[in-house]
């Protein structure tokens, strides 16, 4: 703004009688002089937010990115350019690697990102009709010898989600061989599509109330059977988990896991009950099954779980976790915490013995610290000791999210350097600190990046094809970053 202008808008703003006094002219002259002076010093620092405009914060921008600082016989219209075209060569070849990497030295360490996550590299229940809420479809009697040896039906009051079950019962009493009684998934080319030599894991919830009678080998268990692409039985055998006892009732939960064999491409499961006798069966209640790719998961869930989804039709598909970013997208979140405040109602207790202080006034002035920055000091305060060997002890309320705080002492009120810093509100000054020439700062810089600033680094260094926005979220900046297919 000139100074001619800002001087007639201020003489303006004056009874006329006041404004043609020499002396009043020539003072507001002089105020319109130091307001464009501090106009000029905003604009400075409003320019080192970008290498294009950037001048005493230059070597700044070449230091972080790693690239030689000032170099002699450059302008500094040629140091831009390169600083620049060294960004744009981030911004057209960066890897997820390089650009975490740049982004960190720009920003330090207090940074994440969340990336998208595909569906085929999400956890995932393949099991298309897991807890029996609709009908038994996919689901069939698993039978031994042939023989029609059980029967299921869905029932309420025995699940363990949701509100149904499959009741798995056994008939023909009459035949007296051994028995397996249970139920299945699909089998052959309907089964589960799995991958050759790749782990996998699956669990059912049964519910048994009362035990399975009679002797030898009786008990619960769940196993896998593995089929070729053709729907033909994997050469390789079925995956068998360890028989439950039963011989009293309750909830049991089954468990088998192994490697998809090398020439499987569907797989299938079995809830197998094994009696001596039909005889000596008893209802069972099958419910919550999971077939997974990789660690069984500690807790069930289906596409009705908070945090999942069904892949296609509820209870008719595969369910799998919920991306918290959206698709083709990456969140970047930056710090952006709010100033801390210095220390409040500091005091000094002095002693005459404990310490090395000679007699005399010390005066103090604390700060707080955090890992952006520092804060500016408190007023100045005092301890008087008397003696040779006295002391201060300094106390004053803590500051919530400071990281810790920093003592200094002078002979006077405008004399303070640095002689010590700690992490709790309490200090004992008992001298003979090292000499220093810290002086307590002029500015607080304890706040975390300022949204200007955060958007101006992160885009500098941001690969070409991501689009950063941002929005604001509990005390943070959110940067929304669009991908193709990379994955950072």
């Amino acid at each position: 703004m000139p100074a001619t202008l800002t001087t007639e808008k201020l003489l303006e703003m004056l009874p006329p009688f006041v404004a043609a006094s020499k002396d009043v002219q020539a003072t507001v002259a002089a105020l319109s002089n130091e307001l464009d002076r501090i106009n000029e010093a905003k604009d400075a620092v409003r320019r080192q937010a970008t290498p294009q405009t950037a001048d005493s914060l230059l070597s700044g921008w070449e230091s972080v990115l790693g690239i030689p600082v000032a170099p002699a016989g450059q302008t500094i219209e040629q140091r831009r350019e390169t600083v620049v075209g060294y960004m744009q060569r981030l911004k057209s070849i960066a890897t997820g690697p390089e650009w975490v990497a740049a982004l960190t030295r720009l920003i330090g360490t207090q940074w994440t990102y969340e990336e998208y996550v595909p569906p085929t590299q999400r956890i995932s229940n393949l099991v298309p009709n897991p807890s029996f809420e609709v009908n038994t479809t996919g689901w069939n009697v698993a039978n031994s010898a042939g023989v029609v040896a059980g029967t299921f039906a869905r029932q309420s009051g025995w699940a363990n989600s949701g509100g149904f079950a499959l009741r798995v019962s056994g008939t023909n009493a009459a035949d007296t061989t051994a028995r397996r009684i249970g139920v299945a998934t699909a089998s052959g080319t309907s089964g589960f599509p799995v991958q050759a030599n790749k782990p996998y894991a699956a669990k059912v919830e049964i519910n048994l109330n009362s035990g399975i009678a009679g002797v030898g080998g009786n008990g619960l268990r769940v196993f896998l059977n593995w089929y070729q692409l053709s729907g033909a039985a994997s050469a390789f055998g079925g995956t068998f988990g360890t028989f439950q006892a039963a011989s009293t009732p309750g909830l049991f939960t089954l468990t088998v896991a192994g490697l998809a064999p090398p020439d499987a491409a569907f797989a299938g499961i079995v809830v197998d009950a094994t009696v001596n006798t039909v005889s000596d069966f008893v209802d069972y209640y099958v419910d919550s099954a999971i077939f997974t790719q990789g660690t069984l998961p500690v807790t069930y869930f289906d596409g009705d779980s908070t945090g999942y989804e069904w892949s296609g039709t509820a209870h008719q598909s595969a369910s799998r976790k919920v991306s918290t970013v959206p698709a083709n997208t990456i969140r970047v979140t930056l710090p952006f915490a709010a100033a801390l405040a210095a220390p409040a109602g500091p005091s000094a207790t002095p002693a005459t013995t404990g310490g090395t202080l000679a007699a005399g006034t010390w005066h103090y002035k604390l700060t707080t610290y955090n890992s952006f920055g520092e804060t500016t000091a408190t007023a100045d305060f005092t301890g008087v000791t008397t003696g040779s060997t006295g002391k201060n002890t300094l106390a004053w309320t803590a500051v919530a999210g400071a990281a810790g705080y920093r003592i200094y002492r002078g002979t006077s009120s405008s004399n303070h350097t640095l002689i010590d810093d700690v992490t709790t509100n309490g200090y004992v000054d008992v001298g003979g600190q090292a000499p220093s020439s810290v002086t307590p700062p002029l500015t607080n810089t304890t706040q975390g990046f300022a949204p200007e600033q955060a958007r101006n680094l992160a885009r500098d260094i941001t690969p070409a094809h991501i689009d950063l926005q941002f929005v604001y979220a509990s005390g943070f900046i959110l940067g929304v970053s669009k991908l193709g297919n990379e994955v950072l």
